[in-house]
């Protein structure tokens, strides 16, 4: 899997800026898994579309359907992104 693009989607309020990260293949729930690494998951597979959300302790989270081919990044530094990149690009892209 690779991230084809990454779209800046807007600026909250609050500060926090959002990213689209466009991915070559569709999230499944291991790919999911992987990126829980030193987050904490909230998990709604009974959804009409699983829905999932990571929660880092660096101050940024992701958001994802499963079977979809994009997910969201919430951060307020862009270089959270930047790492965030590398980690899916390090642990999950093959």
């Amino acid at each position: 899997m690779e991230i084809i693009k990454i779209t800046e989607m807007e600026t909250c309020f609050d500060g926090t800026s959002v990213y689209e990260l466009s991915l070559s293949d569709e999230m499944t729930e291991a790919f999911m898994k992987e990126l829980v690494y030193k987050g904490y998951l909230d998990y709604y597979p009974n959804f009409a579309r699983p829905f999932f959300r990571i929660k880092y302790h660096d101050g940024f989270y992701i958001k994802g359907i499963l079977g979809s081919n994009s997910l969201r990044v919430h951060t307020y530094e862009k270089a959270y992104l930047d790492e965030l990149k590398v980690f899916i690009e390090e642990r999950v892209c093959v």
